[in-house]
């Protein structure tokens, strides 16, 4: 969910120095895992599906943003999608009453919805910036952090990301600048307030 080359940037590592990319890939798969247990959803696009107890003429879905609706099953009965709505910010899926709600509580006691959830790539550079900053303190907490592999020079990081949120974030190599959220020690603290922009349902997009 984020670059190899914005990872470099952030760990103050020369782009040309390859020495340390397998190192900096593995740390991104692991940022992303991270990031997606802290936001309880998939953040890259993934297929997902629900099973909803008893559900009623709307069913909130686990995952958002929601890109593609693949089925929707009410008991053992397939429905037409055209049947339905999809909010794609929340994630939420509406029976439209013109076409007759279909749910029938007494029969059908669940719904079963796969669809796509998550950011497509490109992803989004909120979303690239903080699996960077989480991959950036992974790496420095394994021993293998820019200084020690003579990657370039250390600072402070300065930017702003869609006029949403600004970043001044100290590069983990350099005399234990970085604040670890209590949380989790693996998402730094400014890595958690860009998170935090988009965790909750609808807030963002």
């Amino acid at each position: 969910m984020t670059t190899l080359t914005i990872l470099k940037d952030y760990l103050g590592i020369a782009q040309s120095d390859a020495t340390q990319d397998t190192a900096l890939n593995d740390m991104i798969l692991l940022a992303q895992d991270e990031i997606n247990q802290y936001m309880g959803r998939p953040m890259y696009e993934a297929p997902v599906t629900d099973e909803i107890q008893y559900p009623r003429n709307s069913l909130l879905l686990s995952g958002w943003p929601v890109f593609t609706l693949t089925t929707i099953t009410y008991g053992n009965t397939p429905q037409v999608l055209g049947d339905f709505k999809l909010d794609t910010d929340i994630g939420e899926v509406f029976e439209l009453a013109d076409n007759g709600y279909n749910f029938d509580p007494i029969n059908q006691d669940y719904a079963k919805i796969e669809y796509m959830s998550g950011y497509p790539s490109p992803y989004p550079l909120w979303l690239q910036d903080a699996t960077a900053l989480v991959a950036a303190n992974l790496f420095s907490k394994k021993g293998s952090g820019a200084a020690a592999g003579g990657g370039g020079s250390t600072g402070i990081k300065k930017q702003v990301v869609q006029n949403v949120y600004s970043i001044e974030y100290f590069d983990p190599s350099s005399s234990g600048t970085t604040t670890v959220s209590k949380a989790d020690g693996n998402i730094p603290d400014v890595a958690i307030e860009i998170l935090d922009l988009y965790r909750a349902r609808g807030a963002r997009t």
